[in-house]
């Protein structure tokens, strides 16, 4: 069976952007404002990417019950992530225009806070600025120690460790102004309908939401807005999209 690919791939290279942003700089990581990451200090020329691994992990638990504990124990996890980022050495290091300088400034002192942005989006070029409707993933972090390669043939850099402050919001959307969440304003499917409910972020489609039902004997929704007409002919309900704070909602009638 043929497989369509409906997009085209894209090339890495010179379009990940990696932002510095001090402590106290981002208000909230899932809410990406484009002032706010533009006032950060862009250290993508200065990342070498293929020493740096600053990712998502997976979730540890940080609950850990014993067996004398009785009945219905659960462990719990926590949002995971850090590693290291590996950076090159500037020439001067007293140039406040070389980036690679600027970045060495930054991220010099061990036990720095601040926050990591990540930007992925295509086309977007490491050296443009952020603008509304862009995906980007934040993590605030402290800086711990250091390694250096400064021997032989390898390349002149350091590698800084990155460690969680648990708070983190990946593959959000980039905004100018006030957040918008926007959702179908009514829908009519037919009895046993499935589908998808969608939702843009900002004005660009985001998967991120979190959908609810007021009334699951009509019509359930699940995580990503898949959903299943339970109901028939003209019974009605309400499903809500959810976000961070914004919310929209979509008001369903079964079609006769």
């Amino acid at each position: 069976m043929a497989v369509t690919i409906d997009y085209e791939k894209l090339q890495s290279g010179n379009r990940i952007t990696w932002t510095w942003t001090p402590a106290g700089g981002i208000t909230d990581v899932a809410d990406a404002v484009v002032s706010e990451l533009n006032a950060g200090y862009n250290i993508s020329s200065a990342v070498a990417f293929d020493g740096t691994d600053f990712s998502n992990q997976a979730s540890e638990t940080n609950n850990e019950p014993s067996f004398a504990d009785e009945g219905n124990v659960q462990t719990r996890g926590a949002s995971q992530y850090g590693g290291s980022v590996s950076m090159w050495y500037p020439k001067n290091f007293h140039d406040s225009t070389n980036p690679l300088s600027v970045a060495y400034d930054l991220l010099k002192t061990p036990r720095t806070p601040g926050f990591l942005s990540v930007r992925i989006d295509g086309d977007t070029k490491t050296t443009e600025a952020y603008a509304a409707g862009q995906y980007v993933s934040t993590y605030q972090v402290i800086t711990d120690g250091e390694t250096n390669e400064l021997g032989g043939s390898e390349g002149q850099r350091r590698t800084v460790t990155a460690l969680s402050r648990g708070n983190l919001a990946v593959y959000t959307v980039t905004r100018s102004s006030a957040a918008a969440l926007v959702v179908p304003t009514t829908a009519t499917p037919a009895p046993g309908a499935k589908g998808r409910f969608e939702a843009t972020l900002n004005g660009r489609y985001f998967g991120g939401v979190e959908w609810s039902t007021s009334d699951p004997d009509v019509i359930q929704v699940w995580p990503g807005g898949f959903y299943t007409v339970t109901g028939s002919d003209t019974e009605t309900a309400t499903v809500t999209a959810t976000h961070n704070g914004l919310s929209d909602t979509i008001a369903v009638t079964v079609a006769s």
